[in-house]
C-alpha cells in the first residue's frame, strides 16, 4: 500500500478541521458562559421591543426575580415611571444609531418591592445581514457608592450634630429667596437666633451636655417650624438661623406674623430640655428682618439680622429686636460714632479732668481722680459714659487706659516739679487693661519714666474687675503693691462680689458709689448700707471715699460716720489741669 493511500482524504480533513472548530467554539462559549455566569454584574440582551433575551445569574442574586419569569418580559416594568422615559428615548437613540453607547443611573424595581440604584451601561448590536436587531449590556449594582456619595453631599451641606442645613447650604437657599423677592407675593423673612450664656452650659456640664442642648434645641426649631416653608440652619457655635415664607404680601401685616414667630421661637426654647443627666432650661436672643432684593444681598440681610440680634442681648436678652428703617439709622449713627472715636484716638481729642477727692475732717484736698472726656470738635465736651462702653466692646480700652494712666503719671510728676508733692492721684484701671499679663510691667515702666513717688498713685478697680478671676486678681494686686501703688475698690456695692473676698483684696480704700449717697440721710436702705460699710472698714482698715457728694446734709451724715474721704459737686466737679492746680 502506498504512503499516500495513509493520509486521510480531502473530505476526512474538512470533516476534522469542522469537528476541532465546534469543539473550539463549544470550549470558548462555555468559557464565556462561566465567566458571565460568575459576574457580579448583570448582563443581559433586549429585543427591539425592549424584553429580556438574555440575563446572567447576577440577575436573580440582585433582583430577587427568576430568570424563567423575567425571560420576555418588558425591561421597563422593572423601573420606576421617570427611568422608563429616560431609557425608552435612549434605547431608540441606540437602535436608530444617533448614539453609540448608552450610560444611565436607574432605580431597579426589586421582588421585594425595594429600590436598588443601578448603572445601566448598553449598546446596540447587529443580526446577521447587519441590522441593528437589539440591545446588549451591562447593569451594576451602585447603591452602596451612590450612598456614600450622598452622604459626603450632606456632611458638605449639613452639621454634623444636629443635621441641620449648614451656612454653605443656608447662604445658596437665602440668596435665591432674595433674587426671587421681587417675583414672589408673600414676604420672606431672616431670623437670627443666638442662645443665651450657652458657654456657662459648656464650662458648667461639659461639652457632651451642651451637645445635647444643642440638638434639644434642633428639635425644638424643627418641630415648630414643620409646617412652614422655611429653612432652618445651624450656622456656628450656638447660632441657628431661620430663612422663612410668610403667609402676606403686605408689609405691616407680615412684619406682625414674623414677631409672632419669633416669639413662639423664645417660647419654646425656653421650655426644658432633658439632657441626661440634667434637666436645663436656657433663652434666646432674636434679631429677624424681612428680606428685600432691592437694598440688600445675603450679607447685608444677615448682617442686619446678625446686628438686631446682638442689640436684643444689650436690651437684657431673652428678646426679639426687629430690623427696620428706624433700626437702620440708629445703626448708621452708631457706626459714624464709633468712627469718630478712632478718628479721636487718632487726632488725640481726649482730655483729663481732675476731680478733688477732700479730707472731711481738715477739708483739705488730699487727691484728685483723673477722668477722662472727649473733646469732639462739634459737639464740644462728651462725658466718659458715652463712649467708654464702645472702647470697652471694641478692645480699644486697651489703648486708651494707657493713655489714661500714662497722661495721669506725667501730669502728678508736672505737679511735683511745680512743688505739689502731697496730692495722691487716682486713675481708674478696666478689666481689660488689668488682666493684661503686661500691665504690671507697664505700670512700673511709668513709675520709673515720670519719676514720681509710688505711693501717690492709686488704681481704681470696679468690683466686676476684681472677682473676674480671684487668684489671678490677688496674685496682681500684690504685685501692684509690690510697687508701692495704692488700689481702690470703686463703686462698691454695685457689684457682684462677696464681702469674704474683702478680706484677700490687698486693697487701700473702698468707693461707696454715688447711688448710695443720693438718698442720704432720708433713704433708710441706702443710710443702711453707708453705714454698714463704714463700720466694715474700720475693722478691716481701708479708708472710705463717698462718691456723688452733693449736699451739706449728705456730708454732714458721712461726717458723723466719720468717713474720710468724699467728693461730689458739692465740693467741685471734674476741672481741667488749669483750674485744678491753683487748688491744690
Amino acid at each position: 500500500m502506498s504512503s499516500s493511500s495513509n493520509q486521510p482524504g480531502t473530505n476526512e480533513r474538512l470533516a476534522q478541521a469542522q469537528n476541532q472548530l465546534i469543539e473550539n467554539l463549544r470550549s470558548s462559549e462555555k468559557r464565556y458562559s462561566d465567566l458571565v455566569e460568575h459576574l457580579r454584574d448583570v448582563v443581559f440582551q433586549l429585543d427591539d421591543d425592549f424584553k429580556w433575551l438574555y440575563l446572567n445569574q447576577a440577575w436573580t442574586t440582585l433582583s430577587g426575580y427568576s430568570l424563567e419569569e423575567t425571560i420576555e418580559k418588558s425591561f421597563m416594568d422593572h423601573l420606576d415611571c421617570d427611568d422608563q422615559v429616560i431609557c425608552e428615548r435612549g434605547f431608540i437613540q441606540l437602535i436608530n444609531s444617533e448614539i453609540k453607547e448608552l450610560i444611565l443611573q436607574v432605580n431597579l424595581k426589586t421582588a421585594d418591592k425595594s429600590l436598588i440604584v443601578m448603572e445601566l451601561s448598553c449598546r446596540a448590536f447587529n443580526n446577521e445581514i447587519g441590522e441593528k436587531f437589539a440591545i446588549a449590556g451591562i447593569l451594576s449594582d451602585i447603591t452602596e457608592r451612590v450612598k456614600a456619595e450622598r452622604k459626603i453631599i450632606h456632611l458638605a451641606y449639613h452639621d454634623p450634630l444636629t443635621g441641620l442645613a449648614n451656612r454653605r447650604l443656608f447662604l445658596d437657599y437665602i440668596n435665591n429667596k432674595i433674587t426671587a423677592c421681587s417675583d414672589s407675593i408673600n414676604h420672606n423673612a431672616l431670623i437670627f437666633i443666638d442662645l443665651d450664656r450657652f458657654k456657662q452650659v459648656n464650662d458648667i456640664y461639659g461639652h457632651v451636655i451642651g451637645d445635647l442642648l444643642l440638638c434639644g434645641i434642633s428639635d425644638k426649631l424643627t418641630k415648630l417650624l414643620f409646617s412652614t416653608h422655611c429653612m432652618l440652619s445651624r450656622f456656628a457655635g450656638d447660632e441657628f438661623v431661620v430663612c422663612i415664607e410668610l403667609n402676606s404680601s403686605d408689609e405691616r401685616i407680615a412684619k406682625i406674623e414674623l414677631l409672632e414667630m419669633c416669639d413662639l421661637i423664645l417660647q419654646n426654647i425656653r421650655e426644658k430640655i432633658v439632657c441626661e443627666p440634667v434637666t436645663l432650661s436656657v433663652t434666646a436672643s432674636i434679631g429677624c428682618i424681612l428680606l428685600d432684593s432691592q437694598v440688600m444681598d445675603q450679607d447685608l440681610a444677615l448682617k442686619f439680622a446678625d446686628e438686631a440680634m446682638y442689640k436684643s442681648k444689650r436690651n437684657g436678652r431673652n428678646a426679639i429686636q426687629f430690623y427696620d428703617r428706624h433700626f437702620r439709622q440708629e445703626e448708621l449713627n452708631k457706626r459714624q460714632f464709633e468712627n469718630e472715636i478712632q478718628e479721636a484716638i487718632r487726632k488725640q481729642e481726649f482730655i483729663l479732668h481732675y476731680q478733688p477727692q477732700v479730707e472731711i475732717k481738715t477739708n483739705r484736698i488730699v487727691q484728685v481722680e483723673a477722668l477722662i472726656r472727649w473733646q469732639h470738635p462739634v459737639q464740644g465736651l462728651i462725658s466718659p459714659d458715652k463712649f467708654i462702653p464702645y472702647l470697652e466692646l471694641s478692645g480699644l480700652i486697651i489703648e486708651v487706659g494707657f493713655w489714661v494712666l500714662e497722661e495721669s503719671i506725667k501730669q502728678l510728676g508736672e505737679w511735683i516739679q511745680k512743688g505739689v508733692n502731697d496730692i495722691g492721684m487716682s486713675v481708674n484701671v478696666s478689666a481689660h487693661q488689668f488682666m493684661r499679663a503686661d500691665f504690671v510691667e507697664n505700670l512700673s515702666v511709668l513709675l520709673k519714666k515720670y519719676a514720681i513717688p509710688a505711693h501717690l498713685l492709686e488704681l481704681e478697680l470696679t468690683e466686676s474687675v476684681a472677682v473676674t478671676d480671684i487668684d489671678l486678681t490677688i496674685i496682681r494686686m500684690k504685685m501692684i503693691n509690690l510697687l508701692g501703688v495704692k488700689i481702690a475698690l470703686d463703686d462698691f456695692g454695685t457689684g457682684y462680689s462677696s464681702l469674704a473676698y474683702l478680706k484677700h483684696f490687698p486693697i487701700d480704700t473702698l468707693k461707696i458709689d454715688q447711688s448710695f449717697i443720693r438718698g442720704l440721710p432720708d433713704d433708710g436702705y441706702d443710710a443702711a448700707i453707708v453705714e454698714t460699710t463704714m463700720v466694715m472698714s474700720r475693722h478691716l482698715g481701708l479708708k472710705v471715699v463717698a462718691e456723688g457728694v452733693e449736699t451739706k446734709t449728705q456730708l454732714n451724715f458721712l461726717m458723723a460716720l466719720e468717713c474720710q474721704l468724699y467728693q461730689g459737686y458739692y465740693c467741685s466737679r471734674a476741672m481741667k489741669e488749669k483750674l485744678i492746680f491753683p487748688l491744690l
